[in-house]
């Protein structure tokens, strides 16, 4: 059953990794804040089920690249923030 959850805020958590099914259960989800974590990669289709998705945060991490994959199915997505 899909969570009705609109925004999840992971912000300053020390994250070193991210689950790869974060949205299955949050069909819904439209922002997802990643901000200030200790990321280094992403997996390829990690946001594939963020089908809502129009607000991602991933700024202040050691994300050195992302794969065209990570994004290509948020087509709703409006607001990236890479810094």
């Amino acid at each position: 059953m899909p969570l009705y959850v609109k925004q999840i805020n992971f912000q300053d958590n020390n994250l070193v990794e991210f689950d790869d099914d974060i949205c299955e259960d949050f069909t819904w989800l439209e922002e997802l804040l990643v901000d200030q974590n200790s990321l280094t990669s992403l997996n390829a289709g990690v946001f594939d089920s963020c089908k809502e998705l129009t607000k991602l945060t991933l700024a202040n991490n050691q994300l050195r690249f992302l794969e065209s994959g990570h994004l290509a199915l948020l087509s709703k997505l409006r607001t990236l923030d890479l810094r």
